[in-house]
């Protein structure tokens, strides 16, 4: 419901004719419109892995337990490099459309970037005790293809960003 609520205050905030630059040929447009396909299919993949491994064990029983979960991985990491890709593409197609002034611009960007970093922070120092791997697997889902032992090894964690709402990785 959010990502669809999300998806539906994008398209209509954005007017299509404000979008008038362009990158490596493509126009903004383009590659607004094209970003916004990306974030459906990387939501609809993280889902259908999620439920069909949570509720049938899909992917641990085709791939085993360790090869499936690092198939996973790989490709969630692969669409999370094609979105950052696509972004920075929309912001070079549409570079210079915001009225505000640079320095100003460059001032609400960094405060608007401040609880994202906190949140990395958090998952590093809370969900992987200091180590980017750990966080990593878990800020995958590896508890989707470990319930049993997450439940009983790792509890959900109320600090740092956590502290602040009940899932800061999709809220920040």
């Amino acid at each position: 419901r959010p990502l669809a609520t999300g998806l539906l205050l994008c398209v209509a905030a954005v007017n299509p004719h404000q979008l008038q630059g362009s990158f490596l040929g493509i126009g903004a447009a383009i590659w607004f419109y094209s970003l916004l396909v990306q974030v459906v299919i990387f939501q609809v993949y993280v889902f259908l892995c999620w439920r069909s491994q949570l509720c049938f064990q899909t992917i641990t029983r085709i791939f085993g337990k360790e090869r499936g979960f690092l198939l996973y991985q790989i490709f969630f990491a692969f669409l999370i490099a094609q979105r950052l890709i696509m972004l920075l593409c929309l912001a070079s197609a549409d570079k210079g459309s915001l009225w505000a002034p640079s320095l100003e611009t460059a001032w609400v960007s960094f405060l608007l970037i401040l609880p994202g970093i906190y949140t990395v922070y958090s998952v590093v120092k809370y969900w992987g005790d200091g180590n980017v791997k750990v966080a990593y697997s878990r800020l995958c889902g590896q508890d989707h293809f470990e319930p049993e032992r997450f439940r009983r090894e790792k509890p959900i964690v109320r600090q740092g960003a956590f502290s602040l709402t009940e899932n800061a990785v999709y809220f920040f």
